[in-house]
């Protein structure tokens, strides 16, 4: 029983706390709500919960996430009239809350030295739990992981009902963490005791006390069914003599009629299939529009299996890319009896690498300070399980946020070299690429496509087939692929590689002459940190001058020249900086030669690639500030609109001689998405691919294959008509009462795509005010939201409304009654003062082009022939597109985007009209 093994860990008896506060700083803000529940023997006994008043006014914000406003606190308690009150009522209890430093940290500061929370030795926070045991989930919000494990919570952001709602999960996490066998949490035992207190106490008393379910009864397949079983797929044909053609797969009677449940001839997607078996055949290249409905993958899978060429299938989203590789690729190969052999391949830095990170383990307190192992923890148990060392399925690690601490676990080519086979033994990423050189169909993503082309990896035969799927990203992702960027942080982490890696040999080194090198490396790295830091400010200083800084901006993309006037006026000069990394790159050279004979071999590989991160932020220097072809910004980072850092970045502006190396590499090429014409044509993809001045050698074939719906039957599509300013609050007010409209009056699953968080932003605060609180049926995506879990809401309710920006307008399937009314609030033209976007209208202008007309319409009506797409996905779906974008009806390029939808378009001025017309349309 639970309150058993709740006894034997101590927790017989708990509080559970949580408060809501004005903000989040806790120099600036205060607590304005408290709560802690006590627990005894699972049960809750009592509750001591009060509203604060902090003598300060609430932001709209606050009031509108907690319900909580200032007329509220205006008669309310001091926290230090009810300080002593608490403080008898937790005594010495075990402390459980959800980010409970959070909490701890705005009680302790109130309670003003008068009784330290900290002191308190028994702290769990279910926040750091999660991100450890239930490392797979999407999310760690407090209300996420509720209902990712099926738990009934109260209202959020309401100090009692979260106390509650995390007692909640930490049982639920106590059951997640008796799957665990002991030898995996003694591991993560030894990690933490050199981490902070919290969960460390919990954690030893769950091993010292061997819980029953952890020896005995070990559900193995809690983890295994929730990460992949491998990056390799393999079907063997048990008919080895038949040859197939493709006629005898796709039709009626067909191999995939006989496999495949309701199968329906699809003439187009046997088309496809057959032109992408000729273009193999011929070593051809075939640009091809496949319509949404007619499986596309399906085609060009089955003519990947027909052909003796190994056959790379790339595609741009995670989603598409596990799609391919764990239903489709399966599913055809079993239908057709094929032989094949699959992979799916990712770079080496997603991979951990088993010896450097028992290194790690070995060694915790030296390379990790307390913070740095808190972060570190989740690679622990998921390291435990994974059956692919991909740290992609390890979302409770965050591999942007502790780059010093994968650097240390990583895959590391320099390290890891090919000729120790001895430690090779199991690595994850070896044998990935081992299986990839034996398959004869890889799955990649477009990024790994592009650094590919030049390495020499083996994973490209000179005879392969490459397809790309989703290529209207193909542009964008080779772009920032190619995309060079640099920090502080960058540098600040070659100097703690450095200085780590000479604390570790420090016992080999036995003349004074290597310290004096090794302070002469020390100083320049510092001196370099503190210049690169003043410069960063100074030039984002420069570039704010002329901004305009909205409550809603945390970061700027502002672009800027490499020979600006800007440089002329800053302390330091970017070239000095390359003189010094060059210098340090020298000395380190040196210093390598000179110990040579005194550290082993894996020593040497270590220090070689410290040698090589220097050299390879030397180039990304030289990039982005000297080559003059390139696209270069800063990426200014904000906090209540103060800079906090700078990033530099340098792109390509084209991309066509990749293009070139494409086509060169490859025997034949496919490129297929739903959308790449306009109006039927493909000249705008073909121009700016680049393919026209590029290839002269492979034969081009482009072909659109339409489905077989019936999209004037299945679509009713209406566009607003108003006068009302698109940017005005009026036209925000107008939005909404269609959206509450729908949900009172059809209730029918409905998306709602914007171009901004700022239009999600808008309405959410429309809906606060005109209703006490959100209706948990209508959500709106943040930035912080998980996609996945907002979706996973979205269809468990029928009626449900999500109101979503970027990730929402492709790669999501929703068949059937998943979607039926689709808004799109605005045109999606790209942000004109995006800096690729702003030198490529600069370019269309220097070249006597119509930027609007010739690339930024052309790039919104893909865009939005994307959304669109969204709504029918099969031959039995119905739905209802309203363009709420009233320039359609009021702009000469209207005409332009109505010709490219190919829907006959239903206008209307009020919610009314829209509502009965839908209503008539689906039959409700």
């Amino acid at each position: 029983m639970l309150s058993e093994k709740i006894s034997d860990l101590g927790l017989r008896s708990f509080v559970a706390i949580d408060v809501e506060t004005t903000g989040l700083n806790i120099y600036n803000n205060k607590i304005i709500e408290i709560s802690a529940c006590k627990y005894i023997n699972c049960q809750l006994t009592d509750t001591f919960s009060k509203l604060i008043n902090p003598d300060m006014e609430l932001s709209p914000f606050i009031s509108n996430l907690t319900g909580i406003n200032n007329k509220d606190l205006s008669n309310k308690p001091r926290f230090n009239d009810i300080s002593g009150e608490f403080v008898e009522f937790i005594k010495d209890l075990p402390i459980v809350g959800h980010n409970i430093q959070f909490d701890l940290d705005f009680i302790n500061k109130e309670l003003d030295a008068k009784f330290n929370v900290y002191n308190q030795d028994y702290i769990c926070d279910t926040y750091f739990l999660s991100r450890i045991f239930l490392f797979y989930s999407n999310s760690f919000k407090l209300s996420s992981l509720c209902e990712i494990l099926d738990i009934n919570v109260n209202i959020s952001h309401r100090a009692e009902d979260d106390a509650i709602n995390s007692a909640k999960l930490f049982f639920k996490l106590l059951d997640v963490i008796g799957q665990v066998d002991i030898n995996s949490l003694s591991v993560l035992n030894r990690c933490i005791k050199y981490s902070n207190t919290i969960n460390r106490k919990l954690l030893n008393n769950i091993i010292c006390n061997h819980i029953d379910s952890n020896t005995n009864n070990i559900n193995k397949n809690y983890y295994s069914e929730r990460i992949p079983e491998s990056f390799f797929f393999t079907n063997k044909s048990s008919n080895k003599n038949t040859s197939t053609n493709i006629e005898d797969i796709f039709y009626n009677d067909g191999l995939l009629s006989k496999s495949i449940q309701d199968y329906e001839f699809r003439e187009n997607q046997f088309n496809f299939s057959n032109d992408c078996l000729k273009n193999i055949e011929n070593s051809g290249i075939l640009i091809a529009e496949a319509e949404t409905g007619i499986g596309k993958s399906f085609s060009y899978l089955i003519s990947s299996l027909l052909t003796s060429k190994k056959v790379i299938v790339s595609s741009s989203t995670h989603n598409l890319q596990n799609q391919l590789f764990t239903k489709d690729i399966p599913a055809i190969s079993k239908s057709i009896d094929a032989d094949l052999s699959s992979t799916i391949v990712k770079g080496m830095s997603n991979y951990l690498c088993k010896t450097r990170y028992e290194n790690i383990i070995n060694q915790i307190n030296e390379y990790l300070d307390k913070k740095e192992i808190q972060e570190f923890l989740p690679i622990v148990i998921w390291s435990e399980f994974t059956k692919t060392g991909d740290i992609s399925e390890c979302n409770g690690f965050r591999v942007k946020d502790n780059e010093k601490i994968w650097n240390l676990v990583k895959y590391e080519a320099e390290i890891c070299s090919t000729e120790n086979e001895s430690y090779h033994k199991g690595c994850f990423y070896q044998n990935m690429i081992k299986n990839a050189k034996k398959s004869n169909l890889l799955v990649v993503n477009h990024a790994l496509l592009v650094s590919s082309l030049n390495n020499k990896n083996g994973l490209i035969d000179e005879n392969a087939v490459c397809i790309i799927d989703e290529a209207h990203k193909l542009i964008e992702n080779c772009r920032e692929q190619l995309k060079e960027t640099i920090r502080v942080s960058n540098i600040q982490s070659l100097y703690d590689s450095f200085v780590l890696f000479y604390n570790k040999i420090e016992t080999k080194v036995e003349t004074i002459i290597f310290d004096d090198q090794y302070n002469s490396i020390k100083n320049k790295f510092e001196n370099l940190i503190s210049d690169f830091k003043v410069f960063s400010l100074e030039f984002g200083t420069q570039l704010l001058d002329d901004q305009r800084i909205l409550d809603y901006n945390n970061r700027l993309d502002i672009r800027y020249k490499i020979n600006s006037e800007i440089f002329n006026s800053l302390s330091f000069d970017p070239q000095c900086f390359l003189q010094v990394t060059d210098k340090i790159i020298k000395e380190i050279e040196s210093v390598k030669k000179d110990l040579n004979v005194n550290i082993n071999s894996s020593e040497k590989m270590i220090f070689t690639m410290i040698i090589n991160r220097c050299k390879d932020f030397y180039e990304k220097l030289k990039i982005i500030f000297n080559s003059k072809d390139r696209i270069t910004w800063a990426t200014i980072y904000l906090s209540n609109k103060e800079m906090k850092y700078v990033t530099f970045h340098s792109a390509p502006f084209s991309i066509k001689s990749f293009i070139n190396d494409l086509s060169m590499k490859f025997d034949s090429l496919v490129l297929c998405s739903a959308t790449l014409t306009i109006n039927g044509e493909f000249d705008y993809f073909i121009n700016e691919l680049g393919l026209d001045q590029y290839v002269h050698e492979k034969m081009i074939k482009m072909k659109s294959y339409s489905s077989n719906f019936y999209r004037e039957d299945q679509t009713k599509l209406f566009i607003l008509n108003t006068n009302l300013d698109i940017n005005s609050y009026e036209y925000y007010l107008d939005i909404f009462k269609i959206i509450s409209k729908i949900k009172s009056d059809i209730n029918k699953r409905t998306l709602v795509l914007c171009t901004s968080y700022k239009q999600i932003k808008i309405l959410k605060e429309i809906c606060l005010k005109q209703n006490d609180q959100l209706d948990e049926n209508i959500l709106f995506q943040d930035p912080n939201s998980s996609r996945q879990i907002l979706l996973n809401r979205y269809i468990n309710n029928k009626g449900s409304i999500l109101i979503g920006t970027n990730t929402f307008w492709e790669g999501i399937d929703l068949p059937s009654d998943m979607l039926e009314l689709l808004l799109i609030i605005k045109l999606p033209f790209s942000n004109p003062f995006n800096p690729i976007v702003a030198a490529k209208i600069d370019y269309y202008r220097s070249i006597g082009m119509n930027p609007f007309l010739d690339y930024q319409l052309p790039e919104t009506i893909l865009k939005l022939r994307q959304g669109i797409g969204r709504l029918i996905r099969n031959q039995n779906d119905m739905g209802v597109c309203a363009l709420l974008d009233p320039r359609i009806l009021n702009k000469k390029y209207g005409a332009l985007i109505l010709d490219s939808i190919n829907l006959t378009a239903n206008k209307f001025s009020n919610e009314n009209t829209l509502i009965y017309e839908s209503k008539k349309f689906l039959g409700c």
